[in-house]
């Protein structure tokens, strides 16, 4: 993914998506299913695969562009 399990959570966690003590049990579950955080709040949580990507984008200094929503030249 380019960025630790522990940044990623911290972003959700700033961006007002998750609380800390989420957080934390979500990263112990990812790590049982040795699984990439992204990809277990992806698969296993009720969290918005929107604002997982966006979130991840910031992480890496990408930009984020919903493809479903955004013209195509």
């Amino acid at each position: 993914m380019g960025v630790s399990p522990k940044d990623f959570l911290h972003k959700l966690i700033q961006k007002g998506i998750l609380v800390e003590q989420v957080a934390a049990q979500y990263e112990i579950d990812s790590l049982k299913r040795d699984m990439p955080i992204d990809n277990y709040l992806l698969q296993y949580t009720n969290l918005s695969p929107e604002e997982i990507m966006k979130a991840k984008a910031e992480l890496l200094n990408v930009p984020y562009v919903n493809i479903a929503t955004t013209a195509v030249d």
